[in-house]
């Protein structure tokens, strides 16, 4: 064989081994994040501005423990404060979804601003995630829905059948809360901060803005590998289908300098469904940075939101 096609056959090979390494890497990254340590977690958002370490030493909460219907523990606590536990507020509770790599008590900012309104919150690790199983793989929100549905059925258990849940979430927990709206009418309404209209849009998003990377023929063979050890398939995990299935308000917050979920997805998905749809864009925030950059005007919206809706 002449040279020159050994040498052409060689760098096929080389490209072909290049093109898979990256496609598997890639659905790896999607099912297998390298998530937070408890540690970790809270120094990045100390140092964000999230909260303080006195907030969370002092706030109180109660270790729960939920059975997801796929077999593992959901390990999360109650939250609550002074208002919340008044008896006027005793049928309000709100499940709040944390997003990728990080964990529940994350969700803690936002609780403050609920509590404050009266709302006993649920916060709870999502499968991979946190104090969880890690043997499980992270769906970016398909399979954490059902998990959202059984926190709602424990809800409903534990607090009354009278509760009035609101679902709230943020990144990954904005997929969720969501795409639950598709299987489970139950929340009263529904915030979303900086959440995705589909892994597929999101997957072409990242590959080409972050990564430099071109979507075809990496995404199309990291589709067919997540299908083989996910399981499941990039296209199912569609957010924006919920919010076309459902009437119940539904309030979009997202930064205007988010690289990491682009924000035109709460924009088109805040023109979706036949509900009420309001959006708050903060100027400047990136990523999950909204209620840092500007949390008087943050907590005013959802505050003047749930006021006019719940």
């Amino acid at each position: 064989m002449p040279v020159v096609l050994l040498i052409l056959l060689a760098v096929i090979v080389l490209l072909a081994v290049l093109i898979f390494f990256v496609s598997f890497r890639f659905s790896q990254m999607v099912i297998r994040p390298k998530t937070h340590t408890y540690e970790s977690m809270m120094k990045e958002a100390y140092e964000f501005g999230r909260f303080t370490p006195e907030f969370i030493d002092n706030l109180d909460r109660e270790a729960v423990i939920i059975r997801s219907g796929y077999g593992y523990d959901l390990h999360g606590f109650i939250l609550e404060n002074e208002i919340s536990r008044l008896p006027e507020n005793r049928n309000k509770v709100a499940v709040l979804c944390h997003g990728y790599t990080v964990g529940k008590l994350i969700m803690s900012q936002y609780a403050a601003i609920l509590m404050d309104l009266g709302f006993t919150c649920i916060v709870y690790d999502h499968r991979n995630h946190g104090d969880n199983d890690k043997s499980v793989n992270t769906t970016m929100g398909l399979l954490e829905r059902e998990d959202l549905k059984t926190v709602i059925d424990w809800a409903i258990d534990r607090f009354g059948s009278s509760i009035r849940i609101i679902t709230y979430g943020e990144s990954m927990g904005s997929a969720t809360v969501l795409s639950h709206l598709e299987i489970d009418d139950r929340p009263v309404l529904t915030i979303a901060d900086c959440g995705y209209s589909s892994l597929r849009d999101l997957s072409e998003y990242l590959l080409k803005e972050s990564y430099h990377l071109p979507v075809w023929p990496i995404l199309p063979l990291a589709r067919l590998i997540l299908k083989i050890t996910g399981p499941f398939d990039i296209r199912d995990v569609c957010p924006e289908k919920g919010v076309i299935a459902t009437d119940k308000p539904i309030l979009f917050i997202h930064g205007t300098k988010d690289t990491f979920v682009p924000t035109r997805m709460s924009v088109e998905m805040s023109k979706l469904g036949n509900g009420p749809r309001e959006l708050y864009l903060c100027e400047g925030a990136v990523h999950a940075q909204s209620a840092v950059i500007d949390p008087v005007r943050y907590r005013e919206t959802v505050s003047n939101f749930i006021n006019k809706y719940y």
